[in-house]
């Protein structure tokens, strides 16, 4: 058989590590409170844990070390942390509409002759403030959270001079002037 698998446990924590020595494939699953965490590292790349010390085997792969160190540390130690992002939109008969119906769908009216609807993870949270203008996300995952806010900001990206569009909070955007040339 081509796939080998290893395993660790750390504090009720179980991590497998999966090779499969015919793609060169390298998965670390992650087992915490029933909920599963994959990462998917490099070829030849081979995590084991000793006395509570990362050990890398593989010399030439030292510089990744700390990367992985740090996504395991997060997976297994801040999942606890709600993470929260928020997004205001400006313009003219823009809003974010919240279906009452089914939770984890978010509405957007952006100026289009259309109502988009976007399918959300159940685990991140919706929150609506000031006449539903504001967007507040939260969830247990930075990641998720990152790729939901930066999808929903691209689909009306902030306009510089209308000042019409999605922005982050408190981001603040540059007028680009040019110069007199005498």
């Amino acid at each position: 058989m081509n796939l080998k698998l290893y395993k660790q446990s750390l504090n009720k924590n179980h991590l497998f590590n999966i090779i499969d020595k015919k793609t060169n494939l390298n998965i670390l699953l992650i087992k915490k409170n029933n909920l599963f965490f994959n990462i998917y590292l490099l070829n030849n790349l081979f995590i084991n844990l000793n006395f509570n010390y990362w050990i890398l085997l593989k010399k030439n792969f030292k510089s990744f070390l700390i990367l992985y160190i740090n996504l395991i540390k997060k997976i297994l130690y801040k999942n606890i942390i709600n993470y929260e992002k928020e997004l205001i939109i400006k313009g003219l008969g823009f809003y974010f509409i919240k279906d009452t119906i089914k939770t984890n769908i978010l509405k957007l009216n952006i100026g289009i002759n259309y109502i988009i609807n976007l399918k959300l993870p159940l685990n991140i949270e919706i929150k609506l403030k000031n006449n539903n203008t504001n967007l507040i996300l939260k969830g247990t995952n930075i990641n998720l959270i990152n790729l939901i806010s930066s999808r929903v900001k691209n689909l009306k990206p902030p306009e510089i001079y209308k000042e019409k569009g999605i922005y982050y909070f408190n981001e603040k955007l540059k007028k680009i002037f040019k110069n007199k040339k005498f």
